[in-house]
């Protein structure tokens, strides 16, 4: 059969197209990293091969708030010197997601002991996890700073989770 007497099960309609938006592995992390530490949304994101920049919007009390945009709202730049071959690793990413969604820090330090961290990894995830691989992981993740920018300067000071 011809490919002009090939049938199609989708007729190029607008149901037909799929969109796939895949973030790289530095932007998810980072999502949840500074979700964690009390970003509500990243507005602005810049890839380079050497590092990741950006903008995010605070929220307050761990809620958007505001959405309108209004010029109150509270803003942070920052840079991360990291390349995408060496983003966090899969269980680094997954400590942050869950810091992130169930609240547990309380500024930038963790609020439940290491303990209660790897259980609460082990119910939300089917993939198991072993106690070397979960400490290695929160290592990894306590090891990793992210540098606050104001007037396109580093300050000096970081984004980073202790306990």
């Amino acid at each position: 059969m011809s490919d002009a007497n090939r049938q199609s099960d989708c007729q190029d309609g607008p149901a037909c197209r799929v969109i796939v938006l895949m973030l790289s592995a530095r932007r998810q992390f980072l999502d949840a990293f500074l979700g964690a530490l009390g970003a509500a949304e990243i507005v602005e994101f810049l890839e380079r091969s050497d590092a990741v920049s950006g903008t995010f919007r605070f929220a307050e009390d761990l809620e958007v708030i505001d959405l309108s945009g209004s010029p109150d709202e509270e803003m942070q730049d920052f840079v991360w010197r990291v390349e995408e071959a060496n983003a966090p690793s899969l269980w680094a990413y997954r400590i942050a997601d869950v810091l992130h969604r169930y609240a547990l820090l309380h500024i930038d330090k963790l609020r439940v002991s290491r303990e209660t961290l790897l259980q609460i990894l082990r119910n939300d995830f089917s993939e198991p996890i072993e106690a070397g691989e979960f400490e290695a992981a929160l290592a990894e993740l306590l090891a990793i700073e992210v540098a606050m920018v104001e007037d396109g300067r580093e300050t000096g000071d970081v984004f980073f989770i202790h306990e």
